[in-house]
Order: structure tokens, then sequence, then C-alpha cells
């Protein structure tokens, strides 16, 4: 599914939260793609999605999208708003009573969709009242899943996981996202997360679109930037930027800007130097 956003613009009433929504939004968003969005609070990340999916109404440009909006889910901050059934089974299956399936194919679909997101047999009729951060949040990504959307927009979608449930959710969703090529565009505050999962990034300022690159390229040229708008670099490559400050030649990373691979390149100078 592509997306094609030409001079998008969505402005709030005055009165609500003084939100400036965004203005002039252009942009190409390709099939098979996992794009990571950054920017600081009220910049416009979550107003971007909610065009996208239809949630709020285009005032100025257009949004071109290949394919259904009805293949888009949309993965709301805090899954409380998207869980309203009394039990995990009626709340996952919920999107399907309007495919007329039968009582044996819809329950097929809720197991294989509970196990992708790792809920056992032993949930399905346990009540939505009594579960963990984690376990609403998986309950809420199966609610969408089920519906098989082609592209999957996560708003904010990690707070509140501590790393491992942080970890879990991504190994969900590249699992996901590779059993047919789909793609996924997730908020994040944390710029880890665009490293380590990200194949592009879209950064946002003021309700405009300040860059969209791989993440390679941002954190290469435009790492001063994004600490003047008060976005914090990963550890790793804040570590190389202050290496490199210090060194006659500064260490350059060839390919995937990983930590593994800038912690080898590191290591490899460290032990040249050591042998010359």
């Amino acid at each position: 599914m592509k997306i094609s956003l030409k001079n998008v613009g969505y402005e709030y009433p005055t009165f609500e939260n003084n939100k400036n929504g965004i203005q002039n939004i252009s942009l190409e968003i390709n099939s098979h793609k996992r794009i990571g969005i950054v920017g600081h609070t009220g910049s416009g990340k979550s107003t971007l999605l909610k065009l996208i999916k239809g949630l709020l109404k285009t005032q100025t440009g257009e949004i071109n999208i290949d394919g259904k909006i009805e293949d888009i889910g949309y993965i709301f901050q805090y899954p409380e708003h998207q869980i309203f059934e009394t039990t995990i089974f009626k709340d996952i299956s919920y999107g399907l009573k309007k495919l007329k399936l039968n009582e044996k194919e819809i329950l097929k679909r809720v197991e294989k969709v509970m196990e992708l997101v790792g809920l056992n047999k032993d949930y399905l009729h346990r009540s939505t009242l009594n579960l963990s951060g984690g376990e609403k949040r998986r309950v809420a990504l199966a609610g969408v899943l089920i519906m098989q959307p082609q592209l999957l927009l996560l708003d904010e979608a990690t707070v509140g996981l501590d790393p491992e449930g942080k970890k879990q959710l991504f190994k969900i969703l590249l699992a996901w996202q590779k059993e047919e090529n789909r793609s996924f565009l997730f908020i994040t505050h944390d710029m880890n997360d665009i490293l380590e999962y990200a194949e592009e990034v879209i950064v946002m300022d003021k309700g405009k679109l300040l860059y969209h690159t791989s993440p390679s390229t941002l954190f290469e040229e435009y790492s001063d930037k994004l600490e003047s708008l008060g976005l914090e670099l990963p550890e790793c490559i804040s570590f190389l930027n202050k290496l490199n400050k210090n060194l006659k030649e500064p260490i350059k990373i060839q390919g995937i800007m990983k930590e593994e691979n800038i912690l080898k390149v590191i290591e490899n100078r460290i032990k040249r130097t050591v042998t010359n």
C-alpha cells in the first residue's frame, strides 16, 4: 500500500489545547516499509497519522491511498481506548461481525492472531478488566491485526512498556510485517527505536516536515539539529559523536547504522590503533 500526501494541512480549533496541527506536508510512503516518526510534543505526529487513517478530515491538500482506507489499522497510545468488550474473545473478534463468518472460522482467526501476539488459548474467555498493561496492548493489537490490514499506524504504542515489553511488541510487528510484506508507521520518543527498527524516519517540527530520510543519514548529518529540537540521540550515536570530536580521523559507519555495527567499528579502530 502506497500513500501520497501533497500540501496537506490541518488546524485545530483554537480552544482545543492550542494545537497547531500540521502545515503543507508533502511526502511519499512506499509499500513494505518500517517508518518511525519523531518530533517534540505538539509537532504534529499524531495529527499526521490521524489524517492518513481518516480520523481527521483533511482541510487543505490531498491524500491519495493506493488501496482501501479499511486496509489501514490504527493503534492508539492507550490500549484502554480500544478495548471495550467484556472478554478477550469478544473484543478481538468484534470487527469480524460485519464479515458474516461462521463461528468456526471466527474462532480460527482469533486463535491465529492471539498466537501471533503471544496470547495462549487460556486467555480466550478471560475478562478484559483484569489485564496487565502489556496484556492490554496485545489484545488491542490483536483486535486490529485480525482485520488483516496492509498498513499499521501506531501512535506511541510503546508508552508504558518496559524494555522487554517494547522488545516483544516490535518482535510481533516484525513478524506480522514479514508475513505478507506489510508496512507500519510508528511514533516514538525513543530514538533508540528509530536506530533499531526503522528503515526510514520522518522528523516533524512545529507542524512541518523537517526530514524524511534513512536513520543512518539522519544521525550522520543532522545530529546537532535533532539535539537542538530536544530529541535525545541514541546512546551509541551520542558516544560516537563525542568520540569523533577527539579523533583526527573521525570514525565513519558504512552501511546500516546499528548499535552492534557501531561498536564493532570502534572496536576495530581501537585494535588498529593499539597494533600501530
